[in-house]
């Protein structure tokens, strides 16, 4: 008997002992692996070396944001979404209004709630904040600003509701 043949009968002879086991205990289940968690660190932004265009492309981008972003283009593995992931690790956390979808401050929010038609106002006091990371954003090459923001609704444009 080849090794091939004796493998193939340990596992069909497992294969029946699991399943008059499984036979048994119906009511178990079998545990699924718990995920992995992200380690939620990225490479610290003062170790990256080389790369001195980008990183300060990238750094005065942040503090001057009118300059309308930096595209980083370069061969596989030279570290471009590192570097990115890095510097967001380094901004200082952000302050906005409790699960708003756009990263709103209260002030932005107030502004922007006020604006809609038939609704009472809000009250500055009752806004819950919290403060969060920077969120990085992934674009491809392709993105185009219709695809990233989205576009008018031409319905509701011409009928005006």
């Amino acid at each position: 008997m080849t090794q091939t043949e004796t493998a193939a009968k340990k596992t069909a002879a497992a294969k029946v002992k699991a399943g008059s086991v499984a036979s048994e205990a119906p009511e178990q289940k079998k545990a699924k692996p718990a995920a992995k968690k992200k380690s939620g660190q990225a490479f610290p932004f003062t170790a990256i070396v080389g790369q001195e265009e980008m990183k300060l492309s990238l750094i005065l981008n942040i503090i001057d944001p009118r300059i309308g972003g930096v595209l980083v283009m370069g061969h596989r593995g030279t570290g471009k979404s590192t570097t990115v992931r890095a510097l967001a690790e380094v901004l200082p956390l952000i302050e906005r209004v409790k699960d708003d979808t756009y990263n709103r401050t209260p002030d932005q929010y107030l502004e922007g709630e006020d604006a809609k038609k038939g609704r009472k106002a809000i009250d500055p006091l009752t806004i819950k904040t919290e403060k969060i990371p920077v969120p990085v954003v992934d674009l491809p090459l392709g993105a185009t600003e219709d695809r990233v923001c989205g576009t008018i609704d031409i319905e509701q444009a011409l009928t005006g509701r």
